[in-house]
């Protein structure tokens, strides 16, 4: 199933091993919160968000329609959080049975 404009993606954000730990993880999710990003878990080493296709658009401007269909597609870390992150992978979608 290919994402749509209205169905939320998960991403995971990989911290930096300087900014892992719960104050750190913390304050990078703070930064992103600030950037507009929806961060719905913090962890020890990891972000998870949830954004649309068109939310992702705005960081990732050359973000295709056929890489956003692709589970753990890593996307370009944004410069404003190149400091904390080590990548972004686009979640696989939950399969329910």
């Amino acid at each position: 199933m290919k994402p749509t404009r209205d169905k939320l993606l998960h991403l995971q954000l990989l911290l930096h091993p300087a900014h892992r730990g719960a104050e750190p993880a913390r304050a990078v999710a703070d930064r992103a919160r600030a950037l507009g990003l929806t961060v719905t878990g913090v962890g020890q080493a990891a972000l998870t968000v949830t954004a649309t296709a068109a939310e992702l658009r705005k960081f990732f401007p050359r973000l295709t329609q056929s890489r956003l269909s692709r589970a753990a597609a890593l996307l370009d870390v944004p410069p404003a959080l190149k400091d904390a992150i080590v990548s972004i992978s686009i979640a696989p979608m939950a399969k329910y049975f």
